[in-house]
């Protein structure tokens, strides 16, 4: 990847599409589980149809939310800046310019995150356990059973890793507004502070650069950081017996 397709990638990521690959079924010669192993074999094979399902409600519940949230917002933006741009007493400057500027941006990122959103919502070709798989007659019931439900897990899967993608899209676009959102507060602030308020900031900025160069200020910065060193040791340690109770549960489990 060129620098160029990277400074693209970075402000405007693009949705690589899936690799198509050749759908081949499992059928029942593929299954060489043991005659007595069958029953295990059908729980698993539920809990894995189970767990595919669970992961797209997951998926939509989330862009319905993205949707909603952010639709809010953007119509919000849209009318501040629309006020804005109307109202004859605004006096149109370089803070004025900013400010619709990073709008403007901050709306298009959350435009693309709902478009992605509602993309993950989008219908689907998606295969269900029915009546006729259980009803239907085989010599090998089971094994036919459990093939059929693979399969239809399989090719789901092909629909929820799209959805992912789509809801993997939306969230780095969320991102990058919320980024856009955090430099227009930044900006817009220091600004405001520098320009608009009529305390001498100079003054202040003036007194701040001697004080740092006192003595006392390396000591102030070996205080921070002993500080940080102290809370980077308790989440260690935090983490670590975290880490061993669960193994410790995943053990009781076994």
């Amino acid at each position: 990847m060129g620098i160029a397709s990277k400074v693209r990638e970075f402000f405007w990521p693009l949705l690589d599409p899936l690799k198509k690959k050749e759908f081949k079924p499992f059928t029942t010669s593929d299954l060489t589980v043991k005659e007595g192993d069958l029953d295990k074999c059908y729980d698993l094979t539920l809990r894995y149809y189970d767990s595919e399902d669970e992961r797209k409600k997951a998926i939509e519940s989330k862009s319905t939310i993205f949707i909603s949230a952010i639709g809010f917002v953007i119509a919000i933006l849209l009318s501040m800046a629309t006020g804005l741009l109307l109202n004859p007493k605004i006096q149109h400057g370089f803070l004025t310019s900013f400010s619709i500027l990073m709008w403007v941006i901050i709306v298009i990122y959350f435009c693309r995150t709902v478009w992605f959103s509602i993309r993950a919502l989008e219908k689907q070709e998606y295969h269900t356990i029915g009546h006729k798989d259980f009803i239907a007659g085989s010599s090998d019931y089971r094994k036919k059973l459990i093939t059929e439900i693979i399969n239809k897990t399989r090719r789901n899967s092909k629909a929820i890793n799209l959805k992912v993608d789509n809801m993997v899209m939306a969230q780095e676009y969320f991102k990058r507004g919320i980024v856009a959102a955090v430099i227009y507060s930044l900006v817009a602030g220091i600004y405001g502070l520098i320009f608009k308020t009529n305390w001498n900031c100079y003054g202040i900025i003036s007194k701040v650069i001697p004080a740092l160069s006192a003595n006392w200020f390396p000591f102030l910065n070996a205080a921070c950081l002993l500080i940080n060193i102290a809370i980077f040791a308790l989440l260690c340690v935090r983490d670590r017996k975290r880490n061993a109770g669960e193994a410790k549960t995943e053990a009781i489990k076994r």
